[in-house]
């Protein structure tokens, strides 16, 4: 049974031979010896080698000549790099690659025997131990990732083609692919290309020979980053009788020999155009199923992707293999077409062994609802609708749209219409384009035969009517770029800018930036113009002239125009000449950088060239269109070209997004009909998704009727006495008004007499003045200012409006024109309390809604955080007795609460007026901080004069005007404030713009006494010294609380808050009525000692809202006589150390900074000072933790003193 199997075997090889043999001619052609001695009845000989021969012209095998044919694989090396080719199973496929095609490529320059030098990856090629990121390419077939010198050709010296080769001259890690003597020289080029990723190849492609240059050799040579290197033979040309392939580490003691061959060895014979040899270290395998999450069913045609690149799909099992992966740690992706992408945990690939990995993926499944809207609107209505979209699935829904029209005819770029503008005009010399409602005006020349002519075009082409320009000195050119703000038209003759209308009526002159300005474009958000010459930078002007702004070019330029929906925000568009290219070319502008983009080439007839330009939807309002001027040699024709769908009539929000599973998302869409024509419009809302199945459809049809909006809260009455105002933006408390918000127009008597609903867009607001004819006063008179009132449609609710002049009349005139905008601000607040434990003054600066005490602090009682609410008279809120005799909140006062430990709470209302007027009594008053902004004590209370004794915060830092003293900082929003009058005072806050800076003395921070505990009283201390050191006092009371502390500033002085007992507490923490003060000093020098002190003004025992002046004795010599350190604090330190040093005569000081080695770290003092007591301060900045050396030097004298820093 076994050998007939062998012999069936045979059977079909011995077949296949004679079918290739017979069809082919004489010559020499390889032949196996095992086949031909089966075919011609040899015996078999078990074990026989099998060697390769030529055939002769009678197709008889040769003599045995060499060495048996070279092994399809080999391996593993030392380092476990094997190599296979393509005609063994599991081997690599043939795929040649046409390296010139690609784009990158990069044809290498060389000659005969060259070594390019390295070239780059842009990514690393792991090889052997090492990691490469660019190679060497010799001419001779191999390539090296470091040997840049080196031409090596075959010898047949090389150490009988042994692998690795140390033979002098071979170069070490090193790719042959066929080293043999070739020379680009005579025939051939040698390509390289990197995608800059995962690939780089080298290609040979016909080469010739040194020794026959008829003979061409086309390999190559590809790299990948996962290791994995591929020869690929192409055109061999003939058997090369000296020929080397292996390859080798950089080291030169590991590499493997693929194939040698020297004088009368052939068995390179067996290269041929289609092989395929793979080389790589340690390979495994990866292996594993893909199911569905839901219902774990096979998903076939799932895409897997390992890290490195490798990728394969599943089968109809949702099976996958990938073979011959490089030995290491890998992640994988898997993905199907419906499902969610899946990433595996890292997991390792190891030599000759399987990987396992099992995904199941999830899926998301969309439906929408509603699937259409069919809206009927007036003309300038709006409407707000929204969609669901409905994530049914168990993944991730991922979804985008795109709008498109149900039959869409035309694309960008294409031609609409073409008007035979000088042929309908008689005009050869047209200059400008644009349109006011549903009529184009084009400006002319009249062939330079003045005058100078605006024509006027309907929409179906036919020239309706015409009017001169309305200008008194014209140029030969006449108004050259016409563009429109919707009411008016402007262009400019020479360098004066003209306003009109569209009967030709004068309505006003600026002057243009430019001589002659050529071109201009109008920007409704702003009601500025952009104008232009031909080589000239373009200017924004307002409409009197005054330049705003200018943005650099340099085309030379034939028109400007505005695309209010330019999809980017670059609105500003440009026609001009490109040079050598075009005269028609469309660039968009990003006003705000100057930033460009070119958008279309509007050239359709040899020889067109731009003139003038706008950008219009009045055909359509689906679609966006150029309608241009073109000069096409002697004649002009106006010419419509479609520059995209217009969607700005429905605004959807979001286009695109994300749903979780088993989760919806709202789709706002907002429908405004505009000044569109009565009709019916219709868009699709194409949305796209990562679920399975096809896009959905979503229906958009809008109904534009030719009903009027009626106004519903303002009235007045009209008269043929007009005033236009053009409002370019309105916006309610910092919000956006909406359509069917009101604007009234009002005289400064208050009476309604003008007005129009808002449009949600530019919108023209008519107001009307006094009939002379009637007994009665309806209107404006001349030169009236005006004031605005705004109707808010959804909260049913007028306010003022500020009015901000963008151009015009600032007064009413009859046929008076006025731009602005409106904004009503927002009085509404809200306040953001953060309070610690213990006690706070508190304060609003808004009128609350709820002024309730009870209710104000609800949430604080049930989180039991609130104790105690206080006002200035005593009354009080006790949340644990639930007692409140505080009968309201009053805005303009200040309270003090207590918390038991830190807590917040918000406070909402308008905001007050800051100049609100405060009616303080005599003596004491807790008030509120009425302004929005910071002032100091001495500026916020400048209105008071000598009349304030003294002001405090919550804290009892004070602020005593006699003294011309205070600690209190700036005084801000939501704290209270105590202040003691002499006499009643009506009293207002400064307004911001009286506000002065003043600059208060150098403060300290305490350093040595802790602080004290706030409770709701205290006493005000203001104690006076001549200690200009770092000192410290501290109250204490007879039980030895600290009571009160603060440091001495660099005024010798301190303001201290002195507090009584907290009676809500259970133990004594702070003074009784009367107590004895007792004052306790500490410093660097002294130490702590109890220091006397002289009764300025007041009482040394405690007394509550008291104020007391102290000078203090102090113990410290303020007199040194001796030059040196005298003490540093604190030591250790971690922030900084204060170094104290006394100067007994006026003398430069320096000080340096050493470490422990003696040397030095920086210098950090060098003054000149006068006799006393000094200080320097050593930041611990750019410190390292350790101990170092302060050197204090001046002349011959020095003083030292350590210091340790401590992280």
């Amino acid at each position: 049974m076994r050998v007939s199997h062998i012999i069936i075997a045979l059977i079909v090889l011995t077949s296949i031979l004679l079918t290739t043999t017979s069809a082919i001619a004489a010559g020499n052609y390889d032949y196996d010896v095992v086949k031909s001695k089966f075919f011609t009845g040899e015996e078999l000989t078990p074990g026989e080698n099998v060697y390769w021969r030529s055939l002769n012209g009678d197709f008889q095998p040769g003599p045995v000549r060499g060495e048996p044919h070279r092994d399809r694989e080999g391996g593993p090396d030392d380092h476990g790099y094997t190599f296979k080719d393509s005609d063994e199973e599991g081997g690599p496929e043939f795929e040649w690659i046409d390296v010139p095609d690609l784009d990158g490529a990069r044809q290498l320059e060389m000659s005969d025997d060259r070594n390019t030098g390295l070239q780059e990856f842009g990514f690393d090629v792991p090889y052997y131990d090492d990691v490469y990121n660019s190679i060497a390419v010799c001419s001779n077939g191999w390539a090296s990732f470091t040997n840049t010198q080196l031409v090596t050709y075959f010898e047949a010296d090389f150490d009988n083609g042994n692998w690795p080769n140390r033979t002098d001259n071979f170069p070490e890690a090193v790719l042959g692919i066929h080293i043999t003597d070739l020379n680009p020289n005579v025939a051939g080029a040698v390509w390289f290309w990197t995608n800059g990723e995962n690939q780089a190849i080298i290609s040979w492609i016909d080469v010739a020979h040194y020794r026959n240059n008829d003979i061409h050799k086309t390999f190559q040579i590809i790299l990948n980053s996962n290791g994995l290197i591929f020869f690929q033979y192409h055109d061999d040309g003939w058997p090369d009788p000296n020929l080397l392939i292996g390859f080798q580490n950089e080291a030169r003691d590991d590499g493997l020999r693929i194939l040698y061959s020297a004088e009368g060895n052939v068995d390179n014979e067996y290269l041929y155009d289609g092989l395929c040899i793979r080389i790589g270290a340690r390979m495994g395998s990866v292996t594993g199923r893909v199911i569905d999450l839901e219902t774990e069913e096979p998903i076939a045609g799932a895409e897997i992707e390992l890290s490195d690149g490798s990728s394969t799909v599943t089968d109809d099992e949702g099976l996958f293999l990938l073979e011959e992966i490089v030995e290491d740690v890998y992640s994988a992706t898997a993905w199907a077409p419906g499902y969610n992408s899946v990433i595996s945990e890292e997991f390792e690939v190891l030599d000759e062994q399987v990987s396992e990995v099992i995904f199941s993926l999830p899926h998301p499944e969309i439906r929408v609802d509603p699937d259409g809207f069919n809206i009927e609107l007036p003309q300038q209505g709006v409407e707000n609708q929204s969609l669901t979209i409905f994530n049914e699935g168990n993944g991730l829904l991922e979804f985008w749209s795109e709008f498109t029209i149900p039959v869409r005819r035309d694309n960008p770029g294409d031609i609409i219409f073409e008007w035979p503008g000088s042929e309908m005009t008689g005009d050869n010399r047209l200059k400008g384009i644009t349109s006011v409602g549903d009529e184009i005006f084009v400006s002319g020349a009249n062939n330079s035969d003045n005058p100078n002519m605006i024509y006027v075009f309907n929409m179906a082409g036919e020239l309706t009517r015409s009017f001169e320009q309305p200008v008194e000195e014209p140029s030969s050119n006449g108004i050259r770029g016409l563009c429109s703000d919707g009411e008016f038209l402007y262009g400019a003759d020479g360098r004066v800018g003209y306003q009109f209308t569209g009967d030709g009526e004068l309505v006003s002159t600026f002057p243009a930036p430019i001589n002659p300005t050529t071109s201009f474009a109008y920007d409704p958000e702003s009601g500025h113009l952009w104008a232009s010459g031909t080589t000239n930078d373009i200017v924004e002007i307002d409409i009197e002239g005054n330049v705003i702004s200018e943005l650099e070019d340099d085309h030379r330029k034939y028109g400007l125009a505005w695309h209010p929906s330019d999809p980017d925000g670059y609105n500003l568009y440009v026609f001009h000449h490109v040079r050598d290219v075009t005269d028609a070319m469309v660039t968009k502008v990003n006003i705000e950088n100057g930033e460009e983009v070119d958008v279309i080439d509007l050239t359709a007839d040899e020889g067109d060239e731009g003139v003038d330009l706008f950008i219009t939807d009045m055909f359509n309002p689906l679609v966006w269109m150029y309608v241009t001027i073109m000069e096409m040699g002697v004649p002009d024709v106006i010419r419509g070209v479609e520059l995209d769908l217009n969607t700005s009539w429905v605004e959807v929000d979001p286009m695109e997004g994300t749903v979780d599973p088993d989760s919806e998302l709202d789709v706002s869409f907002r429908f405004n009909a505009g000044n569109w024509m009565p009709g019916v419009y219709e868009l699709l809302l194409v949305i796209g998704s990562n679920a399975a199945g096809d896009d959905i459809e979503v229906s958009l049809t809008l109904n534009v009727t030719d009903e009027g909006i009626e106004m519903e809260f303002f009235e007045f009455l009209e008269t043929e006495r007009r005033h236009s105002f053009v409002i370019n933006s309105l916006s309610i408390l910092e919000e956006p008004a909406e359509f069917g918000d009101e604007i009234g127009v009002f005289t400064p008597e208050g009476t309604c007499v003008g007005g129009s609903v808002w449009f949600d867009q530019v919108t023209t607001v008519p107001a009307f003045g006094d009939d002379p004819d009637t007994d009665f006063t309806e209107g404006f008179f001349v030169d009236d200012p005006f004031a605005f009132r705004v109707w808010d449609a959804d909260g049913d609710r007028d306010y003022a409006a500020n009015f901000e002049l963008i151009g015009g009349d600032e007064s009413f005139s009859v046929d008076g024109n006025t731009r602005g905008t409106l904004d009503v601000p927002n009085l509404g607040r809200v306040l953001q309390y953060d309070l610690p434990l213990g006690w706070s003054m508190i304060s609003t600066n808004v009128i609350l809604e709820e002024d309730d005490v009870v209710v104000m602090f609800v949430d604080l009682a049930e989180r039991e955080t609130l104790t105690m609410v206080k006002d200035g008279q005593g009354r009080f809120y006790s949340t644990a007795f639930g007692f409140n005799n505080i009968p309201f909140w009053n805005e303009l006062e200040g309270y003090l609460l207590k918390l038991v430990e830190a807590d917040g709470f918000e406070l909402a209302g308008d905001a007050i007026d800051p100049a609100t007027v405060l009616e303080l009594p005599d003596g004491w008053s807790m008030i509120s901080y009425i302004p929005q902004w910071e002032m100091d004590a001495p500026t916020a209370f400048e209105p008071l004069g000598e009349n304030l004794l003294i002001a405090k915060d919550g804290e009892g830092r004070f602020y005593v005007p006699a003294f011309g003293f205070t600690n209190m900082g700036d005084l801000s929003e939501m704290n209270g404030y105590q202040v003691k009058l002499d006499q009643a005072q009506d009293f207002a806050f400064p307004q911001a713009n009286m506000m002065a800076a003043i600059d208060p003395p150098t403060g300290r921070s305490l350093q040595y006494f802790g602080v004290p505990t706030i409770s709701g009283e205290n006493m005000s201390l203001l104690m006076l010294s001549n200690i200009n050191v770092h000192t410290e006092i501290g109250i204490f009371d007879s039980n030895d609380n600290l009571c009160g502390a603060g440091v001495i500033n660099s005024n010798g002085e301190t303001g201290i808050a002195v507090w009584g007992d907290d009676p809500t507490t259970q133990v004594k923490d702070g003074f009784a009525q009367n107590e004895q003060l007792r004052i306790v000093s500490w410093n660097e020098m002294t130490g702590s000692e109890t220091i006397g002190y002289n009764l300025v003004s007041g009482s040394d025992r405690y007394s509550t809202d008291g104020f007391t002046v102290l000078e203090l004795n102090s113990s410290v010599d303020l007199t040194p006589t001796e030059f040196g350190i005298v003490g540093n604090y604190p030591n250790p330190f971690n922030d900084q150390s204060i170094i104290y040093f006394g100067v007994p005569e006026r003398m430069l000081v320096k000080a340096s900074l050493y470490n422990v080695k003696g040397q030095k770290v920086k210098d950090i003092l060098k003054r000149t000072f006068s006799h006393g007591i000094h200080s320097v301060v050593i930041k611990a900045n750019d410190l390292a933790t350790g101990t170092y050396i302060v050197r204090l030097e001046s002349g011959e004298q020095s003083s030292i003193q350590k210091i340790v820093l401590m992280r």
